[in-house]
């Protein structure tokens, strides 16, 4: 519960400090998953919408969406590709998020968004724009 309070005040002064992307109106849709509870997929999905809001300044996120089917099929292929030797610990779990977010130029965008949660650790961004 800690863990979660500070990061809700780390999101809270990093929004009111610098310019960033717009997360406000975003939508998070997941599907139930056979692999991972809700809690595991909000904290996946809020640690991509954090690393949208710090990286994509003057755009506005519109959803992220996960689909359990899609994740599984292509689960495996993530997990060699993303297979890094020279990081201590090995992936624990891997998932993608397809976000759609609306561009400086008022172009709407999609990327997948790849997260994975290494052995002894948190959410990490890998990949986005795959």
């Amino acid at each position: 519960m800690k863990k979660l309070i500070a990061f809700i005040f780390a999101v809270i002064i990093m929004i009111t400090v610098c310019g960033c992307g717009n997360v406000t109106k975003a939508d998070i849709m997941l599907t139930p998953s056979q692999r991972y509870s809700e809690k595991e997929l909000t904290t996946a999905a809020n640690i991509t919408k954090t690393y949208f809001m710090m990286n994509y300044d003057g755009c506005t996120l519109n959803y992220i969406s996960y689909n359990d089917d899609v994740n599984e099929k292509k689960r495996e292929d993530n997990l060699f590709r993303y297979l890094n030797p020279d990081r201590a610990g090995n992936i624990k779990d891997i998932v993608q998020f397809d976000v759609s977010y609306t561009d400086k130029d008022n172009a709407e965008k999609t990327k997948d968004y790849i997260v994975a949660r290494y052995e002894n650790s948190g959410w990490e961004i890998l990949d986005h724009g795959v």
